[in-house]
């Protein structure tokens, strides 16, 4: 288990940013690079669907269907 960071803000996260040398919670860092914390978020979202069968056939329903 990761051991929680807590932020500037007061924020505790287990998975902080590094933007130009701080460590940052999701907020904070999206105040300064939302596009890093867009495609993180992107990109756990991809993992966890890949990760579920049932999802990934509703994720490809819904692409086709454009829900």
């Amino acid at each position: 288990m990761k051991k929680p960071f807590t932020c500037e803000c007061g924020t505790r996260t287990t998975a902080p940013f590094l933007i130009n040398g701080r460590h940052m919670c999701t907020l904070c860092a999206e105040e300064f690079h939302p596009g890093v914390v867009s495609k993180r978020a992107s990109r756990d979202w991809n993992d966890f669907v890949n990760s579920r069968p049932k999802l990934r056939r509703q994720a490809r329903v819904d692409q086709r269907y454009n829900y």
